[in-house]
Formats: structure tokens, sequence, C-alpha cells
């Protein structure tokens, strides 16, 4: 088994049914009206029978003045994948298309750092072509709380959002292999 953990290439968060995206922000926002857009690459090396789970995890930043709900009640968090591309612009448009067949369902837990959500199935879906990856939308149940999250352009790289692969062997992935070599430093 292995683990591979991506990076997310682009985020950002809005609030419908028009508004400005935090696009350029380290904070994404996700509940109480704002909706979140991750996007990750998915290696052309990774097949879809090698993926053994998949897990979104976003990383939580301490409330920066904006509404927060002490409620400990769980309020649902869906996930889609995208069946149109999206923009940051993308208000000035109609919505984009959202495959509503592979919604994820998850919770957040207030007493932990990160928000986590198994996300295997749609993650198999992009690497066996099945649907084209177009990048996923996060939304919120009605009254949830909001949420900020680190987004892709958090200073901290750690804490960007995450896509954790646990695969089996991959024979298309070959492990590099190491070479006996001499150097001379000459000075």
């Amino acid at each position: 088994m292995s683990v591979l953990d991506l990076s997310c290439s682009q985020s950002f968060s809005f609030a419908p049914p028009c508004s400005l995206p935090c696009k350029n922000s380290e904070r994404a926002l996700l509940g109480c009206g704002y909706q979140l857009f991750l996007y990750f690459e998915i290696p052309s090396c990774v097949s879809p029978c090698s993926i053994k789970k998949a897990r979104l995890v976003l990383f939580k930043l301490p409330d920066s003045g904006t509404r927060y709900y002490q409620d400990t009640s769980p309020n649902p968090f869906f996930a889609y994948p995208l069946l149109d591309f999206y923009s940051p612009y993308g208000c000035l448009y109609a919505p984009p298309s959202i495959d509503g067949g592979r919604e994820v369902i998850f919770y957040d837990d207030a007493s932990r750092c990160c928000t986590e959500a198994d996300v295997t199935d749609l993650a198999t879906a992009w690497a066996d072509g099945s649907i084209e990856n177009k990048g996923l939308i996060l939304t919120a149940g009605e009254g949830s709380k909001l949420i900020t999250y680190a987004s892709d352009r958090h200073e901290i790289w750690g804490m960007r959002p995450m896509l954790r692969l646990v695969c089996g062997n991959n024979p298309e992935c070959q492990p590099l292999s190491m070479r006996e070599c001499e150097v001379a430093l000459q000075f």
C-alpha cells in the first residue's frame, strides 16, 4: 500500500447568488450560503483499480471575524463533482452542472482541526474516465455554520486542501531506481 497526498491546485469560495469570489485569499469559506470550489490534478499513473481509499482533507483556520455558531449539532455538507469547467467569475454565467448522482455527504466535527470526507467513488470515477475531472463543488445544508478553511494559497503548505489517495500496488507507477555514482568536486 502507498499513500499519495495531492495538494489542491485551485480553490475559491463564493456566496451565491452572485458575489465576488475569495479567489486570491488564504481563506476558503464553507457554510452560511458560501460554496467552495476545489480542483485536484489526478496523476495519470494512478489506475482506478489501485485506489483503495480517497479522503478529502480540509484544515480549519481560527475564526477570522466571520459568524461562528457554537451549535454542535451535526449539519450536513455536500460534495459534488462538476460536469462543467468553472471559473471564479462563474457567477456572471449559468451555474456549472453537477453530477447529483455522485453526491458525497459529510459532517464537520467541531472538536477536530480538520474536516474529512470520503471521496473514494469520485476519485475512482476520475481515474477510470467515467467522468472528467473538472473539480468539486462543496455546499452546506440549511442553517449550517460558517467554517473557515485554509485555501490553496495558504502560507503553510501542509494546511492547504489535500486529497489523500491510499493505493494498492500500482505497476504503472514504477519507483525510482538508485544507481551508484562517484562525484568529484574541483575547487
